[in-house]
Parts: C-alpha cells; sequence; structure tokens
C-alpha cells in the first residue's frame, strides 16, 4: 500500500498532487509551508517518523524569480540546503523522494543534451 507524504501542498502542484491522490485512493499526508519547515531537519525527521510514508514527493520550492534574486540566502536555503536535508532523511529511513523543481530556481550551468 503507497502512503505519500506531499511538501509544498499548498502550491499548484502540490493541490494537483493531493487531489490526485485522492482521486486514486492513496493514502496521502500533504504539508503546507506553515505546517513543515523543510529548512528544519528536525521538522522532517519528525514528520517522516510519524507517517512513515513509503514515498516523499518534494513540491515545495521558493519560486517567485524576482524575489529569489532579492533573497539569494533565503532561495538557496529552501531550493538546496532544504531539498538536501529531505533526501538525507528519506535516505537514511529508506524512503524514495521524487524532487520536482524548474529550470528557473537552480542555476544551470551547461545546457542538458535533452534540454
Amino acid at each position: 500500500m503507497i502512503k505519500m507524504l506531499i511538501t509544498g501542498a499548498e502550491g499548484q502542484v502540490g493541490q494537483a498532487l493531493k487531489q490526485q491522490a485522492v482521486l486514486q485512493g492513496i493514502d496521502c499526508v500533504a504539508y503546507s509551508r506553515q505546517d513543515l519547515d523543510i529548512t528544519s531537519p528536525s521538522m522532517i525527521a519528525m514528520a517522516l517518523h510519524r507517517h512513515q510514508p513509503t514515498v516523499v514527493i518534494n513540491a515545495a520550492a521558493y519560486t517567485n524569480v524576482e524575489r529569489a534574486e532579492e533573497e539569494p540566502i533565503n532561495a538557496y536555503a529552501i531550493n538546496a540546503e532544504a531539498v538536501q536535508s529531505l533526501a538525507e532523511a528519506c535516505h537514511h529511513q529508506h524512503i524514495p523522494l521524487l524532487h520536482l523543481s524548474t529550470d528557473y530556481v537552480f542555476f544551470r550551468r551547461k545546457k542538458c543534451s535533452l534540454c
């Protein structure tokens, strides 16, 4: 049985994932930014321990491009450091992690042959 944990649940992608989980009958726990601070490794660990998901989908991101340029430390904390913490926590508990991103969030050093 699949038990999904979604971060960034109030964003466009998070809301769509929640809706699809319900339609598919998937047991789903969905956290908004207010409910789970993904920049806090201890909060991540507690959420994973509490819910024991079989998969985590990270739809949380700092997506306001203009504001991210004004607040690079906050953007980096959410889009890089928090993702690393989430990946490490999932790895430690043997939980697959699906991380969703966009080319607007991370600097691309060279063009991918598939892009």
